[in-house]
């Protein structure tokens, strides 16, 4: 099983009235959340793929939460590569630490450390068993 997630995130806008507004600037994160994703079954997650642009000095990585109901999810923890406190940063992750669940959602952190240079999300993929 397969949930695809699109992504409609842009570069941020530079105000190009200013000349101060498009220089490079101190170090940026911005966070994106998902919609939270239910299944009809429980599944085990397999893994998680994305379709990024990653300029010069920026990146994107990923953590993800599941469980077995909508109202668990709010309070399921952020898990990432080496559990909590950790981040998924290879384009397509294993997601074996994961529990089973039939609720889904991610959040993606996008870093760049000047304005200029801002990564895009594309894509998101997670695979279920």
């Amino acid at each position: 099983m397969l949930l695809t997630v699109p992504c409609e995130l842009e570069r941020p806008p530079c105000d190009f009235s200013s000349p101060f507004t498009c220089l490079p600037r101190a170090y940026r994160r911005v966070t994106v959340t998902s919609p939270i994703s239910g299944l009809t079954v429980t599944c085990s997650p397999l893994w998680i793929s994305w379709v990024a642009e990653e300029p010069h000095r920026s990146k994107v990585r990923f953590q993800v939460r599941v469980a077995k109901s909508k109202a668990d999810l709010k309070n399921a923890p952020w898990l990432g590569a080496s559990g909590e406190d950790s981040y998924f940063t290879e384009r397509r992750s294993p997601l074996k630490t994961l529990p089973k669940g039939s609720w889904i959602q991610y959040r993606a952190v996008l870093d760049t450390y000047n304005g200029v240079n801002s990564p895009v999300l594309d894509a998101v993929e997670i695979a279920f068993e």
